[in-house]
């Protein structure tokens, strides 16, 4: 009997132990401005390009820009 609670307490710590490597939280991604600069630039440029080329918007075209690649990228 002794030898059984034995097994079963060595298996329940092993179990533990994976559970506890898994519950590490995952490593945040680096956040690169220039990339995201490059990115918010490119999608103004296409709104732009969508509203047929009217100029005048260039603040809210890259405002709209930022927000969707913020919504893209779960960015805060």
């Amino acid at each position: 009997m002794t030898k059984n609670k034995r097994q079963n307490n060595s298996a329940a710590n092993k179990t533990e132990k994976k559970t506890s490597r898994n519950l590490k939280p995952k490593k945040e991604k680096q956040f690169d401005l220039q990339s995201f600069q490059a990115e918010v630039n490119k999608r103004a440029y296409d709104i732009f390009l969508q509203r047929g080329y009217v100029h005048g918007n260039d603040l809210s075209d890259w405002l709209k820009a930022e927000k969707e690649i913020k919504q893209e990228q779960e960015i805060e």
